[in-house]
């Protein structure tokens, strides 16, 4: 392990604090006191607990008092732009523009209020009017910053990012919270974009400025505490950043950025539930949220309904037209669903108002390489690259996509280059240490496998595991007529925690074997919990088929027909627990459908639903077999390599609808199941008598 690498991931830890949460100031009495003054130091603090009635109360009660009529409209408008209402909120502001085109906090609100529906020309323009007025306050040159990035004016961006540099690294702070905050995110973009001591600086940030906000000037102005989680979030620090998002939604429930960021720390971590009813509280306090149509995007896509995530894209895309991360998802989505040509004029769209879209090019790259489309995501994450070199993220990406292809030098210099950008992130560190390990692995080859295990813990194993796949190769590859290019890499494991590293970047995944292609990874077989005791000769038998099976559609099978042809070619018949959950499935009308069968496999709602998603696909597949005979498998997969979608196939293989084909199967599978002697009698399902 690189000592180096040791030193920085430690200093991220040592700074990741939670700011007191004792020093937090207690709600105020709704009463209205008697000075203005007073009165908008009250509303303030209504809206940053989110007493929003309350805070409206006293605007409404002062706005037509001359003296207080800017200062009012200035903090409605922070009110707006928590509610989502921007379009309306601008309008107001515009209403006494004769007072607030003198005011540096007027301007910024208008860009702020702009820059949210996409206007970022507009947006600058107002900026550059708020740094004229007022030059030593951060907030307008980083509010400046951030709308020319959403244009690709990196330069220019950099510039005005230089002005929250040169405070920081001059003789004196601002002393007041808000000031604080703006600077450390100017300071931060300029580090980034500059690539200037990231590692020191982003300490910095978090700590003189964010931390500093906190506990030193204004304890209830949370969105300082909001820009630390953001910030943890970006490093893939999750623990520490839901720390820090679940303090800001305590002090204030309605912060929809706070739950659109923990939503997204949950999505890391494949907790899909939590994450949809955070997007979903997220809409509610902010039905115009951008942020939070594309989480809803990004849910549907991990879950492979790339219609629904094209709904929400399109929703986010309304409110802001050019919101690149939505044009991105919608593009991943149109291309996952085969519409290339939509796709491509996506690309379009977004290059006529930005021409290096590295975060579009970042997000058509995550979801290709998510449908392992490896060779085009490489090119999308290499355009990213080369849009934004300063950007850790797509080099991440791209070492984790070699990972996958079992080209682990390639990997290492792409991963290598990121963490010298950016050693506080969590998943580049990982991945680095688990390629330390890695390189200390024996090898054992053969004519057609590649076997990589730790010679300490697993030598013993390596030559049966090397024998068992030899033998099993002709017979998989011959029942899909597949020639492959390469070697298969088997890498062996010692334990659980390397394997769910190497699979997806982090700790823990449900699972003993898993493979992306041409690389088949599996925890050592040692019995011990959660998983107990496998049958590691079947596992393999089951992981080589993925490797055959993507193999000859080039990684276009959908993923219920490749796991139910890899349980059919286990060699054990099906398991009594099998015919059990299958029976079960009937009685209580659960089966899935071809709509829903991968919903099981990667966001099962009950304990049982991803084994019978397993049971059910292998069910499947020999339905195909007992009705269309074997060569329908062979033609499905031929019509999947063409890019042919799951209708299309079935269409043109089977000649009936996938809505069909469920009507058909179900039909069997009611006979099928009567011959194994189990009750029959349809079941009430136990969720709907509680719903009744």
């Amino acid at each position: 392990m690189n000592p180096l690498r040791t030193i920085s991931f430690l200093s991220l830890l040592i700074l990741a604090f939670s700011f007191p949460s004792y020093l937090r100031s207690e709600d105020e009495p709704t009463t209205m006191p008697a000075g203005p003054d007073q009165q908008l130091r009250t509303a303030r603090d209504h809206r940053l607990h989110g007493r929003y009635d309350e805070a409206l109360a006293i605007h409404n009660a002062l706005k037509s008092n001359p003296a207080f009529a800017l200062r009012v409209a200035c903090e409605r408008a922070e009110l707006d732009l928590d509610l989502g209402e921007y379009s309306t909120g601008a309008s107001r502001l515009r209403a006494i523009e004769s007072e607030g085109a003198k005011s540096a906090r007027w301007h910024n609100l208008m860009g702020r209020l702009l820059a949210a529906v996409g206007s970022y020309e507009q947006a600058i323009e107002h900026h550059r009017s708020a740094t004229r007025l007022d030059k030593s306050d951060p907030a307008g040159w980083t509010l400046l910053g951030q709308s020319l990035e959403k244009l690709g004016k990196t330069r220019d961006a950099i510039a005005a990012y230089k002005h929250c540099d040169d405070v920081m690294t001059g003789d004196a702070l601002p002393d007041d919270a808000e000031a604080l905050t703006s600077l450390g995110k100017g300071f931060y973009r300029y580090s980034e974009l500059t690539k200037t001591n990231l590692v020191q600086r982003t300490r910095h940030v978090l700590d003189e400025c964010f931390g500093t906000a906190i506990a030193f000037h204004d304890a209830a102005y949370w969105p300082a505490r909001l820009a630390s989680a953001e910030l943890l979030l970006a490093k893939h620090n999750l623990a520490d950043a839901r720390g820090e998002f679940d303090e800001v939604l305590k002090q204030n429930p309605k912060v929809a950025d706070a739950m659109v960021g923990l939503a997204r720390s949950h999505l890391e971590d494949w907790n899909f539930d939590e994450c949809e009813s955070l997007g979903n509280r997220a809409l509610e306090a902010n039905p115009n949220h951008v942020g939070a149509f594309v989480l809803m995007a990004d849910l549907r896509m991990t879950e492979r309904k790339y219609a629904r995530a094209a709904e929400f894209a399109e929703r986010a895309l309304k409110i802001n037209p050019r919101s690149e991360d939505a044009i991105g998802v919608l593009a991943a989505a149109r291309l996952r669903d085969g519409d290339r040509a939509a796709s491509t004029e996506l690309q379009k769209r977004v290059s006529a108002f930005n021409p290096t879209p590295a975060v579009f090019h970042f997000a058509l790259g995550q979801w290709l390489s998510a449908g392992r489309q490896f060779e085009p995501a490489e090119v999308q994450f290499k355009k990213a690259i080369e849009y934004a070199a300063y950007w850790p993220e797509p080099r991440t990406s791209l070492g984790q996509l070699y990972m996958e292809l079992g080209e682990e030098q390639k990997a290492r210099k792409s991963l290598e280059a990121s963490f010298e950008l950016d050693s506080f992130n969590q998943h580049t560190f990982n991945v680095l240490n688990l390629l330390d390990r890695i390189d200390h692995f024996a090898t054992l080859e053969s004519e057609h496998f590649i076997i990589k295990y730790d010679a300490d813990a697993d030598a013993v194993a390596a030559p049966y595991f090397s024998r068992t796949l030899e033998s099993v190769y002709a017979d998989v590859c011959d029942d899909f007529n597949a020639k492959l290019k390469h070697k298969t890499i088997i890498e062996l494991f010692p334990d659980h925690q390397g394997f769910s590293v190497r699979i997806a970047g982090r700790p823990f995944i449900g699972t003993i074997g898993a493979c992306t292609g041409r690389v088949i990874a599996m925890t050592a077989p040692r019995g011990r919990p959660p998983f107990g005791r496998f049958n590691w000769a079947s596992v393999l038998r089951h992981e080589f088929t993925h490797t055959v099976t993507l193999a000859v559609t080039e990684n276009r099978i959908p993923h219920w027909f490749t796991e139910g042809l890899a349980v059919y070619e286990e060699p054990s018949p099906r398991s009594w627990t099998y015919k059990q959950l299958l029976t079960d499935a009937i009685r209580r009308d659960r089966l899935f459908t071809l709509q829903n069968v991968d919903w099981g496999f990667v966001r099962p709602k009950r304990p049982t639903d991803r084994s019978l998603a397993y049971a059910q696909s292998e069910w499947m597949s020999e339905y195909i077999i007992h009705r269309f005979k074997y060569q329908a498998i062979l033609d499905l997969l031929a019509a999947f390599r063409e890019g042919k979608q799951q209708e299309a196939a079935f269409q043109a293989v089977l000649k009936i609808s996938t809505a069909q084909f469920d009507r058909d199967f179900h039909t069997w599978a009611v006979a099928e199941a009567a011959k194994w002697g189990l009750p029959q009698t349809p079941l009430e399902d136990p969720e709907e008598i509680e719903k009744t």
